[in-house]
């Protein structure tokens, strides 16, 4: 016998308020876990015969940037109305459904003080 587990996307965001009251270890489980699904969707993408990630477009990228508390709020906002502008599309007229995942996490390093500030970590 041979069970599939999907979950349900109204079911796969958690709320502000119970974001808040998460304690560090619970991020540290909700993280594992979403981070293990991210692997898990690649080997099953990758695991297609005809899997070609640069034809199919695929992308996986990570930036540094430096925002004020306001910035993020914007930057996150503009992400996922972009992202969920696009969510209701249906699955016909030749689309391909791509999974869109979006971490955010402040790097908080020392920092020496001086013109290459963006570069120097006080290590």
């Amino acid at each position: 016998m041979e069970r599939s587990y999907q979950v349900r996307p109204e079911q796969a965001v958690i709320d502000p308020a119970a974001r808040a009251a998460m304690t560090r270890e619970d991020h540290q489980r909700a993280f594992t876990t979403f981070a293990t699904s991210l692997m898990t969707d690649f080997g099953r993408y990758l695991a297609y015969e005809d899997a070609d990630p640069h034809s199919d477009g695929v992308v996986y990228r990570q930036a540094a940037v430096w925002l004020t508390k306001e910035e993020h709020v914007v930057m996150v906002e503009e992400i996922e109305r972009a992202v969920l502008a696009r969510v209701g599309h249906d699955r016909d007229d030749g689309r391909t459904r791509h999974i869109v995942s979006l971490v955010v996490v402040p790097d908080k390093p020392a920092m020496k003080p001086g013109p290459d500030t963006d570069t120097e970590r006080d290590d």
